[in-house]
This record gives C-alpha cells, sequence and structure tokens, in this order.
C-alpha cells in the first residue's frame, strides 16, 4: 500500500498535473448536484476540483493516510469549500452504505493496491444504480518498480 509517506509529497502531488486532472474530471461526467467519492484522495487536490463541479452536491475523500486526510481537510477549510468531507478509510471497507453515491472515482491509487479488484468492487458497492465507477491510473508505470506484480 502507497501512502506518500514523504513529507513534501502531498505538495509534488498538487502540482503536478492540473490540466490533465480536470480532463479526467470532465471524462468521468461530474455533474451539479452529484455526490461523489474521491478514492485515495491524497491531499485533497482533485476533490476539492470535484467538490466545484458537483456543487451543491456532496464529496466526500477517503485516504488510508491520516497525514494525508489532514492535509485535505485543511486545504479545504482554507478554500471555504462546504460540500466535501474527509475521512480517514480503507478502500477495502468503505464506510458506507451501498448505493449512496452518484460517481465512485479513484485516480492514481489502483497501482499500488494489492487487490484491486477487490477495490474495485467496493467502490461498485456504495454507487447507486446506473451510477459511474471511474478509474484514472498509469499505464505501464509498473515497469519502472520492482518487483512487477502478477
Amino acid at each position: 500500500m502507497y501512502l506518500m509517506e514523504h513529507d513534501g509529497e502531498g505538495e509534488r502531488m498538487e502540482k503536478r498535473d492540473l490540466d490533465e486532472a480536470a480532463r479526467h474530471l470532465t471524462l468521468a461526467g461530474i455533474r451539479a448536484g452529484d455526490r461523489v467519492l474521491d478514492a485515495g484522495c491524497a491531499s485533497g487536490l482533485l476533490s476539492r476540483m470535484i467538490a466545484r463541479m458537483a456543487a451543491p452536491g456532496a464529496v466526500f475523500g477517503i485516504d488510508a493516510s491520516a497525514d494525508r486526510i489532514a492535509m485535505a481537510a485543511r486545504r479545504a477549510r482554507e478554500e471555504n469549500i462546504r460540500n466535501l468531507a474527509f475521512q480517514q478509510a480503507d478502500i477495502y471497507r468503505l464506510p458506507f452504505a451501498g448505493g449512496v453515491f452518484d460517481v465512485a472515482f479513484s485516480r492514481y491509487t489502483f497501482e499500488y493496491l494489492t487487490n484491486p479488484e477487490a477495490a474495485l468492487q467496493e467502490m461498485k458497492r456504495v454507487v447507486r444504480p446506473g451510477g459511474r465507477v471511474v478509474v484514472a491510473d498509469l499505464d505501464g508505470n509498473g515497469l519502472f518498480h520492482y518487483p512487477i506484480p502478477a
């Protein structure tokens, strides 16, 4: 599991690729009024972007790292974003009832998961019938990590 343990990692991720992030969110079809889960939210950059797109809908960001959740919550408060909440949680056991989200979104998280299929099933569980589960990840990035997972 990847927890972004370096203190500067959240800052680096925030500055990395805003244009591509916006494109991913547009392709995910997030609309005003949607209730959205950002699974693996890290510093909350995408959660904040989603909250603006989905307003007046509600956005929930989860991450395994307590430090990233604290950073995400602080940034949302600083930007006065009120339709956004964060919680430290396990992507394999999401703390939400079934069918409560219109969209479950995850970006650059699945490449670090030991069981991405289970995480996908859990995201699917919390999305309403007819909703969307969207995963954006790096293609081929595993070539730079050893050992390469099966």
